[in-house]
């Protein structure tokens, strides 16, 4: 048996250096079979730590929820989804929101100078002046002598 078993290891080694060994134990002892089949084995796949930390990672996102939506792995989930689903929406309407803020503030310091929004930014165009809403809102709101002066060249564009 030992002397068998010598012979197999060293079948494995020559087989495993040259040639696939796959599909060729037949003409083996059972020992060299068993070995070869060892030899082109993987190790079996453990998902624990995988899953603890997909279900961490989770659970840390959910903190501040209320009753079980902070601790239940799955109506953690569920909200940690509409959470993220909520938070792309909101990022497109804070981008809306924003421009009509800024709006509304070049209309109120616009109007102050005896003009109308639509007419005011229509002349800007005309005169090609790239200023954007933002700019323009913070000048209106902090630069009031910079903003007469872009309203002055707004009246004097045809």
């Amino acid at each position: 048996m030992q002397q068998d078993a010598l012979v197999g290891f060293f079948l494995i080694k020559v087989l495993w250096q040259g040639t696939q060994v796959r599909n060729k134990y037949t003409q083996y002892s059972s020992a060299v079979q068993n070995a070869l089949r060892r030899l082109n084995r993987m190790p079996r796949v453990r998902r624990s730590p995988a899953t603890k930390k997909r279900k961490k990672k989770i659970i840390k996102a959910a903190k501040g929820a209320f009753g079980l939506r902070k601790n239940v792995y799955r109506r953690a989930k569920e909200t940690i989804q509409r959470a993220l689903a909520f938070a792309q929406v909101h990022r497109k309407n804070r981008k809306r929101e924003f421009r009509k803020l800024w709006t509304v503030r070049i209309n109120a310091a616009v109007r102050e100078q005896d003009m109308s929004y639509s007419r005011f930014i229509g002349a800007l165009k005309k005169a090609n002046i790239l200023i954007d809403r933002k700019m323009m809102a913070e000048l209106a709101v902090n630069d009031k002598p910079a903003f007469a002066a872009l309203v002055n060249v707004a009246k004097q564009v045809k």
